[in-house]
């Protein structure tokens, strides 16, 4: 088996010509009817990618200067939001001290209403311990000296004898 490998690898020449003429004929037909109208197509395509480009870039530039104010409306919204809670804290910490200063003068007066109830029922327990007491050493000196006869001679020498015991 024998293969002319010449004859596969290097092409005839009559077949080389007639590719270039047909190449040639292409080509000139190309040139003649198609260049202006490819070149124009090619150059509103550059045209339309550039435009794009550039509108692209102004849309990126938008939303880089939107991000931006975002950010800062987003960071005067935190900073307000801390600002209420500080001033909602401080309210609240007037609200509960003006509470316990409320209760402190309820507490306060409710004590002094309480002292003074005591002073009082001490003073009618004294006094009503007092006229019991009296009544009843009353009653006792009755009970003592119901059945007693009284000597006045010898209680008044008991007075002298206990005055002069007492200087």
């Amino acid at each position: 088996m024998n293969i002319p490998i010449d004859e596969k690898l290097i092409p005839q020449i009559l077949t080389m010509l007639a590719q270039l003429c047909a190449t040639g004929v292409i080509f000139i037909m190309y040139k003649k009817y198609m260049h202006e109208p490819v070149m124009k197509f090619l150059d509103a395509r550059a045209e339309k990618m550039q435009s794009d480009l550039a509108a692209a870039e102004v849309l990126k530039q938008e939303s880089l200067e939107l991000r931006e104010k975002a950010k800062k409306e987003h960071e005067s919204v935190v900073s307000g939001a801390k600002a209420l809670e500080l001033q909602m804290l401080e309210g609240a910490k007037k609200e509960r001290q003006s509470i316990i200063d409320s209760a402190q003068d309820s507490i306060d007066a409710q004590r002094k209403r309480l002292e003074d109830d005591f002073k009082q029922e001490r003073q009618d327990l004294y006094s009503e311990v007092s006229s019991k007491m009296v009544g009843l050493a009353v009653d006792v000196n009755r009970k003592v000296l119901h059945d007693v006869n009284f000597d006045h001679d010898s209680m008044i020498k008991d007075i002298e004898k206990a005055m002069a015991n007492h200087d």
